[in-house]
């Protein structure tokens, strides 16, 4: 039977066991830096939409198709919600694809799931004939008799947004074959809700606004804008609370232990369990291959 050499096989162990340990700790970091298994437990969330062109000018009968871009390209839910300001001037369906009705101005809205919005003025002129024939000489008509405006009404009534954000109002001017419906806008406090000439409003600060329509009869309608602080944007003035924790704490000079962070808008959020019991397993798999490597050494040295 052939002797053990002991301090031979255990300087073999010692090296093998060395390796393993170091193949372990590389695993177990490059796992904790997100290297290895790829983000995959959370939600990309859309952090801004923007709709092109943002204005263009068609005429009556003609389509034109907008295209909402998200970031990030990667967002988990690209669904785009499309909505007119006015569909009597231009409607839009749900591909973006604008088709236009009558002289007029309208905001085309693409709205994202989680609120992110984005505007296209569309203009819509006169429809043009390409081949004009000659008319025959007209026969004098009355002068048309001039319809007011009767009344205007706005809707929504009222809005909730947070800062930055842009939104749009829709009006009905009744009747509809009133002579002249040209409308302007105003806000009761601009440092507020700032509002255009199309009723497409931007939130600028925390607080509350009065939007005005009103015709050129005098016609008028209200609705009220309340600006929330947003809360997306982190206070940088605001430090996040640390827990006390019992262990001791490591020296500056070295780097800070990394952390396993999944959500795209840089909110650091904590391994979840099932990522904590994938490196569990997986620490504990390698243990058990080092137990029965060494286990087959010292039995083949036998």
């Amino acid at each position: 039977m052939q002797k053990i050499n002991t301090n031979r096989d255990t300087k073999k162990l010692m090296i093998l066991s060395s390796l393993v340990f170091l193949i372990v700790c590389s695993f177990t970091y490059l796992l904790g830096r997100g290297l290895i298994i790829e983000n995959s437990f959370a939600a990309v969330v859309v952090t801004k939409v923007t709709v092109t062109p943002s204005s263009k000018t068609i005429n009556v009968g003609g389509k034109l198709s907008l295209i909402a871009t998200l970031e990030p390209a990667n967002a988990t839910n690209k669904t785009i919600t499309w909505t007119s300001s006015d569909t009597s001037v231009a409607t839009v369906d749900s591909k973006g694809i604008v088709t236009a009705k009558s002289v007029g101005v309208a905001a085309i809205v693409a709205t994202t799931s989680n609120g992110k919005k984005s505007i296209s003025i569309i203009t819509v002129n006169a429809a043009v004939n390409p081949t004009p024939t000659p008319t025959p000489t007209p026969t004098p008509t009355p002068t048309p008799t001039t319809i007011p405006v009767t009344s205007i009404t706005i809707d929504p009534t009222s809005l909730i947004l947070e800062e930055d954000e842009i939104d749009s109002f829709s009006i009905i001017i009744s009747p509809s074959n009133a002579t002249n419906k040209n409308v302007t806008w105003s806000s009761s406090n601009s440092s507020v809700v700032e509002v255009n000439s199309y009723g497409v409003i931007t939130a600028k600060k925390e607080g509350t606004a009065t939007i005005t329509v009103k015709t050129s009869n005098g016609k008028t309608a209200k609705a009220t804008v309340t600006v929330n602080k947003n809360t997306d944007i982190e206070d940088p003035s605001e430090e996040p609370s640390e827990e006390p924790s019992s262990q001791t704490e490591k020296p500056s000079s070295q780097t800070e232990e990394p952390s396993f962070y999944i959500d795209p808008s840089n909110k650091k959020q904590p391994l979840n369990v099932n990522t904590k019991l994938l490196i569990i397993s997986g620490v504990l798999l390698i243990i058990y291959l080092i137990g029965g490597i060494s286990y087959f050494v010292i039995k083949n040295k036998r």
